[in-house]
């Protein structure tokens, strides 16, 4: 691995101090240095690049900046970015893109001044990013080597991950070529790994419900039967409050979600318009009444088991899992498995997708029948039917022409 270290030395003439870096390529014992620099932060940024990764990045980087125009870097245009998008996003989405650029694209190219940026860097950093872990998991092996367990098997960010993320970089170098900043966006038209085809989800078997539902912990049973009724999601459900519930209309109303803020999370509108909905529950809704007794009418309905917010994740790893292992399941369930289940069953009973999607909260029909379409039979069996043809008898009659 490179070395490096910072020099420094005092100009008497200009009253200033100057510094550069000090450094060995891997394999070298030849100690070479970069020209003085005016200051320190550069000559930091260029040593902890080599260490990171390697001279010649570091050499190119340095070039970058005393060469560039005045154009600012990645991570400099990425608060000029972000403001220029707050009018439409709420502040967790931003707080999220935030995150997702620091994990991703800015670890490579952050430091380039945008209009130095190449279509090769930018295939470069696609290429690296597909070879790295994710947070997620470099989490679980930390708690795993604290615990003396197993090391969990490695994941690797997804297509769908850095196809998202790429969708990022390229909007900010488009806000950035209507700033004038450069002359065209080298992220547009890069070839993306190729997002497999979604698998089919994993759901409940009636059977499987009802022995899930007798493990689960009996605070939590009328919450889990909530979201298999409704197909609410969980930030949708865990937000639901007294004065949501309609006993006359036998309804509820999805008016509000969890979403991820800047730090934790927040109560906000749902994830869109469509998800702003009323859903009939019928005469199981009487099966809620206990929980809306005795509270106001802003209390939430599900909660935690000493009170408050139930957080999803909290809940996953405690109550869900223990739930599943008692139970004896072997697939992959999670609490949004509940959400497919409602919608597995209600296609496969011949539910229109139409009212499959008003229940979901889908934008538009058309994500309901990606995610169910292998479902969708009543429809297929219209379509057969539609058509009528039926293949002639070999030995039919052949009309002459």
């Amino acid at each position: 691995m490179a070395s490096a270290s910072i020099q420094e030395r005092f100009n008497k003439t200009e009253q200033v101090m100057r510094y550069r870096v000090a450094y060995r390529r891997e394999g070298s014992r030849k100690v070479e240095t970069t020209p003085w620099l005016a200051h320190l932060e550069d000559a930091l940024l260029v040593q902890e690049t080599i260490k990171k990764r390697g001279v010649d990045v570091a050499l190119r980087l340095l070039d970058l900046q005393t060469n560039t125009r005045g154009v600012p870097r990645l991570t400099e245009w990425l608060p000029s970015h972000l403001e220029r998008r707050a009018t439409k996003t709420t502040p967790g989405t931003l707080a999220e893109y935030k995150r997702m650029a620091a994990r991703t694209f800015l670890i490579r190219l952050g430091e380039i001044p945008m209009d130095q940026i190449t279509d090769d860097d930018v295939i470069g950093w696609i290429a690296w990013q597909m070879k790295q872990t994710t947070e997620r998991w470099q989490k679980k092996a930390i708690t795993a080597a604290k615990n003396g367990t197993e090391r969990p098997k490695e994941e690797f960010y997804s297509p769908k991950s850095i196809k998202n993320a790429h969708g990022l970089l390229s909007s900010m170098l488009s806000t950035a070529q209507a700033a004038g900043h450069i002359n065209r966006n080298v992220a547009k038209g890069v070839d993306l790994p190729k997002v497999e085809v979604q698998e089919e989800k994993d759901i409940f078997t009636r059977d499987e419900w009802l022995n899930f539902f007798a493990a689960m912990q009996d605070h939590y049973k009328p919450f889990i039967a909530f979201i298999l009724l409704t197909g609410a999601r969980m930030g949708e459900a865990t937000a639901v409050r007294v004065r949501d519930f309609n006993l006359e209309t036998e309804s509820v109303s999805i008016r509000q979600a969890w979403k991820k803020a800047e730090v934790g999370v927040e109560l906000g509108s749902p994830k869109s318009s469509r998800s702003r909905r009323t859903i009939l529950l019928g005469s199981a809704i009487h099966d809620f009444a206990p929980l809306l007794e005795g509270k106001a009418a802003d209390n939430l309905v599900f909660t935690a088991i000493r009170g408050g917010q139930i957080h999803a994740q909290r809940f996953r790893e405690r109550q869900w899992q223990a739930a599943v292992v008692k139970s004896k399941i072997s697939k992959g369930l999670t609490p949004h498995s509940l959400r497919h289940t409602f919608a597995s069953w209600a296609l496969m009973e011949g539910v229109p997708a139409q009212v499959v999607q008003m229940r979901l909260g889908h934008e538009s029909l058309a994500t309901t029948s990606k995610v169910y379409a292998h479902l969708l039979l009543s429809e297929q069996a219209q379509a057969v039917e539609s058509i009528g043809w039926r293949m002639p008898a070999t030995d039919a009659p052949q009309i002459e022409s």
